[in-house]
């Protein structure tokens, strides 16, 4: 029993350590003006700074499909955080457990995340050139379907690029995003975009005929409260646009970040959305996807079969959950 108090009083004093040293030396930095030790080494010390110390929360969860059998895929991030993601051995999903708690999510966005994740990327002016290559393409495509919608939502909105094509359509268009810089940025180019949440939206009262969520669902913390409130601000022959990374057709080796609490494939995901309330209008395995309302919802004990399986026979060659 002394051992084992012993044992535990000497991780926890290394914890304590870590967390010291870390916490030191990013002050020292901040207070030097040195904010680019090895970009985006010091936000990401920064963050490790945070959790260590207990300045960013941490919470535990149950699987979307209320089960706790699960698998671990995963313990590190690409960032070299701790990012323990695991495999729901019931319905697929995977998911993080432990994850930071929303209060703490929505300060490392708008205090880290753009620092850390833009590092190395297309500059703001390229990358908002791509966005707008992007809702072109889904702009065409609903077209193609006789979709012309007037009030359009981004949730996550990033620097509004993908909203510029239908506001130059002459479409009414309102986008949400944490990131303050690019906020500003596409405020620049006369969007009418905001720093905040999904909150923003509804207070508008309006309901939109398209809202887009790109890259945003794996950064969602609860899903089905999430996927509600998107439901709400649909209008009821409104079309919602859902892309995110597939375990199936992206690089694993830079897939599992801390940002996503979630990783999807194309069958976890549909099982996810028709549980709130949806139903496919489009969905492709590289998960680019449409979706109406639907006064039907999938019980969450429908579970995609076999799906946990799929995943580890990709994952690692037929290992056996």
């Amino acid at each position: 029993l002394n051992q084992f108090f012993y044992g535990w009083r000497m991780i926890h004093l290394r914890f304590i350590s870590e967390g010291s040293r870390l916490m030191t030396s990013a002050i020292l930095h901040e207070l030097g003006g040195v904010k680019e030790v090895a970009p985006p080494t010091w936000y990401i010390q920064r963050v490790k700074t945070k959790l260590a110390t207990g300045e960013y929360q941490i919470e535990s969860v149950s699987c979307f499909c209320g089960s706790k059998d699960s698998t671990p895929i995963t313990n590190k991030d690409r960032y070299g955080f701790d990012h323990h993601m695991v495999l729901c051995k019931s319905c697929g999903l995977i998911y993080a457990i432990p994850r930071m708690t929303e209060d703490s999510y929505r300060r490392f966005y708008e205090n880290e995340y753009r620092q850390i994740y833009d590092w190395g990327c297309l500059d703001k002016e390229q990358d908002f050139k791509v966005g707008i290559s992007g809702a072109t393409t889904v702009k065409d495509f609903l077209s193609d379907l006789e979709i012309y919608p007037k009030v359009i939502f981004d949730i996550g909105c990033n620097s509004g690029a993908w909203l510029k094509p239908f506001a130059d359509a002459g479409c009414e268009v309102m986008g949400v995003d944490y990131g303050y810089e690019r906020i500003q940025y596409g405020k620049s180019l006369g969007l009418n975009i905001s720093q905040g949440s999904i909150e923003m939206l509804e207070e508008t009262g309006k309901k939109a005929d398209l809202i887009i969520l790109n890259h945003f669902i794996e950064h969602s913390l609860n899903l089905y409260e999430t996927l509600s409130r998107i439901r709400n601000l649909l209008s009821d022959s409104g079309v919602l646009f859902v892309s995110t990374p597939s375990i199936y057709t992206s690089n694993i080796n830079t897939l599992f970040q801390n940002a996503h609490p979630y990783q999807f494939t194309s069958r976890t995901l549909s099982y996810v959305m028709q549980c709130s309330g949806f139903e496919e209008l489009y969905l492709d395995e590289r998960i680019n996807s449409l979706w109406t309302k639907n006064n039907s919802f999938r019980s969450v004990n429908n579970r995609p079969h076999d799906e946990a399986k799929h995943i580890m026979n990709f994952l690692y060659g037929g290992k056996k959950l």
